[in-house]
């Protein structure tokens, strides 16, 4: 596929707005609530990772399909696994290293979870603060699993499928989990986490349609105003719905308008490095600051939160330049023919 401009800069973006949650640059600056974190808050970032997943990744299956009458599932799941399980693996081996090196106080029932992709259902007793980020890369990798089967079952079939998951998320939210809401986490399942992908899905399949082309180039302007206002809308039903659908309506804009003042600014060189490193960004971040400030004092790991956020600035580029892009060559061979 094509690269589409702007689309990089999203990446950084949404790694930036979650590593200044993690490391609390919000309450630093003065801002301890109000519907400002509503907006800035990292769940946001993770969740503009999410609507861009469900968006990409069913372009290229619209476009493989397209161009080859038919979904290469083996080529499809061994380009993810190229790009995501690598560097998840290791990320998590080495905080496995230094929990039995003594070094970090980790649970020994999260492994299993950890290693099985299934940390974002793991119990709360279990978690440990370096790896409890990881629960987005679980429910991208359900995604991922998933998803490709449906889409072969028909246009029509996965779009009811995308758009009947994204309403039972919605409107069924927690509530048919409630007796594990005091030992567990449910906004990480991956029901109803999933939500911010399936509007990304959709996305996706109303790009080419004129109609939707003809209002997101004739109408810019006005449609980023309504964009923007979607963004910054209370996080209440009505609100993260229509947050959920402002980001799908903003990756619209950005290919549909590709030489807009917005998509250059995406497209600044400094945009570009950022989000083309945004995966290891998140990766080891969470791992180093321990995702906040707070600290077991008898162990080491992880280290303070501003030491770990500059070691996790110097680790990620290394890690993306020496680890990551010489695997992702290989992803040559599974090439969408």
């Amino acid at each position: 596929m094509k690269r589409i401009a702007g689309l990089d800069g999203i990446r950084a973006l949404s790694i930036i707005l979650v590593i200044l949650s993690h490391v609390a640059v919000w309450p630093r600056i003065g801002l301890q609530n109000g519907p400002i974190l509503n907006v800035l808050s990292p769940s946001n970032g993770v969740g503009i990772f999410f609507v861009l997943s469900g968006f990409l990744i069913t372009l290229l299956l619209i476009e493989e399909k397209q161009k080859t009458g038919k979904t290469d599932i083996f080529a499809f799941f061994m380009r993810r696994t190229l790009r995501i399980l690598p560097l998840y693996f290791i990320a998590i081996t080495f905080v496995l290293l230094l929990d039995i090196a003594g070094k970090a106080n980790v649970p020994n029932c999260i492994w299993p979870y950890a290693y099985t992709y299934t940390i974002n259902f793991a119990p709360r007793a279990c978690n440990h603060q370096s790896i409890s980020h990881l629960w987005s890369l679980a429910v991208e990798e359900h995604f991922y699993l998933v998803w490709p089967l449906v889409f072969m079952l028909g246009r029509r079939i996965a779009i009811f499928a995308a758009a009947a998951f994204a309403a039972a998320c919605i409107f069924y939210g927690f509530s048919p989990f409630e007796k594990y809401a005091s030992t567990h986490r449910l906004v990480t399942w991956t029901f109803p986490a999933a939500a911010p992908i399936a509007f990304g899905c959709l996305a996706a399949f109303i790009l080419n349609n004129s109609y939707v082309k003809r209002i997101f180039t004739d109408n810019s302007g006005a449609i980023l105003l309504a964009i923007f206002a979607g963004t910054i809308s209370p996080a209440f039903l009505a609100g993260k719905t229509l947050w959920m659908l402002s980001i799908a309506s903003l990756l619209v804009y950005i290919y549909h308008n590709q030489n807009s003042v917005l998509v250059r600014f995406l497209e600044l060189k400094p945009m570009i490095a950022i989000g083309i490193m945004s995966y290891g960004l998140y990766v080891w971040h969470g791992i180093f600051t321990g995702n906040g400030p707070w600290r077991q004092n008898a162990f080491p790991f992880p280290p303070e939160m501003d030491y770990g956020l500059w070691i996790s600035l110097i680790v990620a580029p290394i890690s993306y330049l020496a680890f990551e892009k010489p695997i992702l060559r290989l992803k040559r061979f599974y090439k969408r023919t």
